[in-house]
Formats: structure tokens, C-alpha cells, sequence
């Protein structure tokens, strides 16, 4: 197995700093303030930019490999309009995704997963200089990506399941109300109710509220409340593979400016 550099290293630790103070912020902010949004812009930018930087590299070294240099189609079909939409699509579901998740998570959940996706960003690093062994830049990369994603992804979505439905934190307020009193549970806990975004939370706040009282009411039939966990499945894919591009990006940032 490798050995971390202290550029790795340095790399994993920004990365993960960065998300998580961005997420944290926000999720303080928007119990204060209505210019809580203003915190996820950073945030939005790095991940454009990861994802963008991300594709256009696979793209570029797939096109060059099939469209000759001296075509008069060359600098036409560039893959960028793909490019550009691929990473607004993620961006805007991700940061929207997660956004939601840091302020209606526990403290002690999302610090569950902010470890166990510090733990997969190191192992981006293990499994990009393997594969680099075996295959050239830029596939060894994306190859590394999608596999520390999936272990990543795989770990958290156990974790937030368990949180969802193993444990029975819910069970005593959840079990004596109706659904309407689970929609009135979800509005309650709207932080800065006066705040121009109120409306908006409103939503995320019922939805969750009504998810764990049915996830309660319907826990005699495994089947049905397994599929309303589901949720965390996307929640845990998001989280690792946004942290695992941002990660890759900065490490790239890094490399350049140490030269």
C-alpha cells in the first residue's frame, strides 16, 4: 500500500475543511440571517469547477483519440456544452441535497460522516497511484474517483440507513400523532421562521417530519419502510462524490502550485 505524501495529505484535510466548515456555516447562518445562501457560493463554485475539470479531461482524451488535430471539426465538437450541464446538474442537486441535510441531521451524525468521508478522500489518493500503474492519466483518475465514490458512498448510505431506521430516536414523538401532526412536528422545526426563506424550508422540513413518521408507522413492515430509508442512498452518494472531486481538484491545484 502507498504512503501518503505530505501534499495528499494536505490535500484531503483542505478539501474536507472546506466542505464542511461551507455545509456548517450555512446550516449556523440560516437560523440567524436571510443571507445564509451567500455561504454555499464558494462551495457551488468548487464543485462546478470539479465537475467540469473532471469531464473535459476524460472528454479531451477520448476526442483526441478519434477526431484528427487538423479536422475542421476539431475545435467544434468540444465537449463543453456537455460539460457545463453536467456540472450544473450535479451542483445544483448537491448543494440543494445537502444543504437540507446539515440542517435537519444531528450534530453526531454529520460528524459520523464527515469521518468516514475524510477516511475515502485518503483512499482516493491509495487507489489513484495504484491504478496509475496500470493505466494513463486522465482514466487512472476517474477510475480512482468512481471507485473511492462507491466504497464511500456505499459506507455512508449504511450509516445514515441504521440512523433512519435502526435506531428508535423517533419512535415516542412520532407514534402518538397523525399525519397531520407529523406536517405540524416538520413546521416547528423551520429555523428563523420570520426569515424570507421560511417558505422554502418549509418543505424539506415537512418532508423529513413525514418520512420519519411513517418510517415509525409502518416499521412492522420492513419492505415499505426500507423503501421511504432509501433517501439516504442519495444523500450518501452526493456527500462522497462531491468530497471526492473537490478533493481530486484541490490536490490538482496543489501539485501546480508547488511547482
Amino acid at each position: 500500500m502507498n504512503n501518503f505524501t505530505f501534499g495528499e495529505i494536505k490535500s484531503g484535510l483542505t478539501a474536507i475543511l472546506f466542505i464542511s466548515l461551507s455545509l456548517v456555516t450555512w446550516s449556523l447562518a440560516i437560523e440567524i440571517t436571510d443571507f445564509a445562501p451567500v455561504f454555499l457560493f464558494p462551495l457551488s463554485v468548487v464543485i462546478y469547477c470539479s465537475v467540469y475539470r473532471l469531464h473535459m479531461n476524460v472528454w479531451k482524451a477520448h476526442y483526441e483519440l478519434i477526431v484528427r488535430s487538423d479536422s475542421a471539426i476539431y475545435n467544434l465538437l468540444n465537449g463543453k456544452i456537455r460539460g457545463h450541464l453536467n456540472a450544473f446538474i450535479f451542483t445544483l442537486v448537491s448543494v440543494t441535497v445537502l444543504a437540507w441535510f446539515f440542517i435537519t441531521a444531528p450534530l453526531s451524525l454529520v460528524a459520523a460522516l464527515c469521518l468516514i468521508i475524510a477516511i475515502f478522500c485518503s483512499m482516493l489518493f491509495i487507489f489513484k497511484n495504484s491504478l496509475r500503474q496500470h493505466f494513463n492519466e486522465p482514466f487512472a483518475t476517474k477510475y480512482a474517483v468512481n471507485l473511492a465514490t462507491i466504497l464511500g458512498a456505499g459506507v455512508s448510505f449504511f450509516v445514515l440507513w441504521w440512523h433512519a431506521w435502526a435506531i428508535d430516536l423517533h419512535d415516542a414523538e412520532f407514534q402518538s400523532v397523525d399525519l397531520i401532526g407529523a406536517i405540524e412536528i416538520g413546521k416547528s422545526q423551520i429555523p428563523n421562521p420570520s426569515s424570507i426563506f421560511a417558505h422554502l424550508l418549509m418543505f424539506p422540513f415537512v418532508f423529513d417530519a413525514v418520512k420519519l413518521w411513517a418510517v415509525v408507522q409502518l416499521k412492522t413492515y420492513s419492505n415499505m419502510a426500507l423503501i421511504l430509508s432509501l433517501e439516504a442512498a442519495l444523500v450518501g452518494f452526493l456527500i462522497a462524490k462531491m468530497s471526492i472531486i473537490v478533493t481530486n481538484l484541490v490536490d490538482e491545484i496543489l501539485e501546480r502550485l508547488s511547482k
